[in-house]
């Protein structure tokens, strides 16, 4: 145990903080026991529609992108995206597997469908995490996700201004931020603490919590310089980086990384816009966007890694993105404060190491953080979900207000922390983010929302080196490089990215059935299907869609009709095309 570890369990233990429960592989059991049980299935359902149906929905979005049907027995949603249906529509909808969404419910629903449905296959997966010796005594997400941690510090602040027993809330706000290992934040409730009740106990704390906060900084200046960290804020917009909302990250980044300015995600989301740019595959004929993972084999930066006998980390919250035995993988769900704890206490005794931080939650909708006063939403969805009929029809809060917290937040509690770090990094998203003000409806939904919008699309991406101490490229850059980029930090080689005729950006069919909801409102189906963009240096974004037809735009989004630049375009990119054979594109 290091010497960090040590003085944080001496904290715990001297003011009697309560020590919660982690979380073990509950993540990785679940997605696992997913996996293999719709694998092979035709017309499976979810089994209750309700907040945990929600949860699961959005913590395992891949793992059921197959489930477009609900089961619950008070329909209600008939205006979503998934079919709802009760229990007595199981065999006329001919469904042949059911995954049981239900803590309280359980054991109820899984006997009857046993009785009534002995041939359908059905999934209890907390029966899955008992078999591997984790009994649960709530829901899955309770007491270790980041979404129940900031939910319950929403609440405690918000009780700590009403409340006649501000002492123990204060004592709790503290516990919980020691939990998620944000010293910064327990430093400040411990200072408020004190000047509100006078308690000498909240003086000592905030003396400890100052002193553990500067060793996590020294250990943090302790790691070896030769180690190479990803850093990936998941959903983070190019436009995010700036002085008014990140300004301790944007001053950092600017006096410290090389900047490039014009970088492109490959896609809208996580998986289609990571697994080919960890993969380099964006042949669509390949059906790359079935995959939730890399083979290590086939990832020129793990193999060069392990060439050089790294040891690799992921902190990724579960979701492997490259599968390899040689890789120690973190299967909890973490803050981003968390992950970046336990970056620092493996990274202490390791000299030759390659570590994977995937920021999932406070950069991604709904944008869940500590800073936000009123009511909190907590979840990982899409913004867009809540224009559907069924959720009334407008946003259910202010978005743009909670983004704004949440970087706000990562702006105190990350900046300092990667100011101390001196190996060679690369911070990057996988795709952008989507924001509507508060009070947004159906008809403010534009058309690049629902495809491929500069808002989706560009992602700040930023490098440091022994090359280069600051500085700015303009070149047309692509998630696409970062193998070229992580191997030059691998390898202490100077990363010269290539200035390239045009970038390739690509979507699969949506499948989400809440989407295609939305889109039949709009009237824009056709958006659905799958689609490859290629962008121009010269300011052009050409779309090709698999029925063929061809869409022209320039970066502002404006959709501009020149059949001739069309043209023109596709003779450049046509050996690149996928989506749809050259000879049936309309032209």
């Amino acid at each position: 145990m290091t010497k960090l570890e040590e003085y944080y369990y001496y904290i715990l233990n001297k003011y009697s903080f309560k020590k919660n429960l982690e979380s073990g592989n509950i993540n990785r059991i679940i997605r696992d026991s997913l996996e293999k049980f719709l694998v092979d299935v035709k017309k499976p359902a979810i089994y209750c529609n309700g907040a945990h149906t929600q949860k699961m929905l959005s913590d395992f979005v891949f793992e059921l992108k197959k489930i477009n049907i609900i089961i619950d027995n008070f329909i209600d949603g008939m205006d979503s995206g998934y079919k709802i249906i009760n229990k007595d529509d199981i065999k006329s909808e001919n469904i042949d597997a059911i995954v049981v969404s239900s803590y309280n419910y359980m054991e109820q629903i899984v006997n009857e469908l046993n009785r009534d449905h002995p041939d359908i296959k059905v999934l209890n997966i907390y029966e899955k995490l008992r078999e591997q010796g984790i009994y649960l005594h709530s829901n899955y997400y309770y007491g270790t996700h980041p979404f129940h941690n900031y939910h319950l510090l929403n609440r405690l602040q918000k009780e700590l201004e009403i409340s006649d027993d501000k002492d123990k809330i204060f004592f709790k706000i503290i516990n919980k931020y020691l939990d998620i290992k944000d010293f910064k934040s327990a430093i400040k409730y411990s200072q408020e603490a004190f000047a509100f009740t006078g308690k000498l106990t909240y003086k000592y704390m905030m003396i400890d919590f100052e002193e553990i906060y500067n060793l996590e900084l020294e250990c943090a200046s302790n790691i070896s310089p030769n180690n190479v960290l990803m850093l990936c804020m998941d959903g983070l917009r190019f436009r995010d980086v700036n002085n008014d909302l990140l300004p301790k990250l944007s001053k950092h980044l600017a006096d410290n990384w090389m900047n490039y300015s014009s970088t492109y995600s490959y896609s809208t989301s996580t998986y289609e816009s990571l697994i080919p740019a960890y993969s380099e595959n964006t042949d669509m004929r390949t059906k790359y966007y079935d995959k939730c993972f890399v083979d290590g084999n086939d990832c020129r930066f793990i193999q060069t890694a392990l060439g050089q006998e790294r040891d690799i980390f992921f902190y990724t919250d579960g979701a492997h993105y490259i599968e390899h035995n040689n890789i120690h993988y973190s299967e909890i769900s973490r803050t981003i404060t968390q992950k970046f704890w336990d970056f620092i206490l493996d990274a202490q005794n390791v000299k030759n190491g390659l570590f994977y931080i995937h920021g999932l939650y406070e950069t991604h909708f709904a944008f869940p953080n500590p800073y936000t006063k009123g009511n909190l939403i907590a979840e990982g969805t899409a913004l867009l979900f809540d224009m559907l009929p069924v959720r009334g029809g407008k946003l259910r809060t202010d978005y743009v207000r909670q983004h704004d917290d949440a970087l706000r937040y990562i702006d105190d509690v990350i900046a300092p922390l990667l100011k101390e770090i001196k190996c060679s990094a690369v911070f990057y998203a996988d795709h952008g983010n989507l924001l509507m003000s508060v009070n947004s409806t159906l008809t403010d939904i534009k058309k690049e929302y629902l495809q491929c919008g500069e808002e989706w699309i560009r992602i700040p991406f930023y490098v440091k080196s022994s090359y280069h101490n600051n500085g700015s490229c303009n070149i047309l850059h692509s998630i696409m490089s970062i193998n070229d980029v992580i191997i030059s930090l691998l390898e202490n080689n100077e990363y010269k990215p290539l200035d390239k005729a045009y970038i390739k950006i690509g979507r699969s069919q949506i499948y989400n059935p809440n989407f295609q909801r939305l889109y039949k409102l709009l009237g824009e189906e056709k958006r659905l299907q799958s689609f490859e963009g290629f962008i121009f240096p010269e300011g052009y974004k050409l779309i090709v869609y698999a029925d063929g037809h061809i869409e022209l735009y320039d970066l502002n989004d404006n959709e501009l009709f020149d059949n001739n630049k069309i043209k023109d375009l596709m003779m450049v990119v046509r050996r690149e095309i996928t989506v749809i054979e050259y000879g049936k594109l309309v032209v």
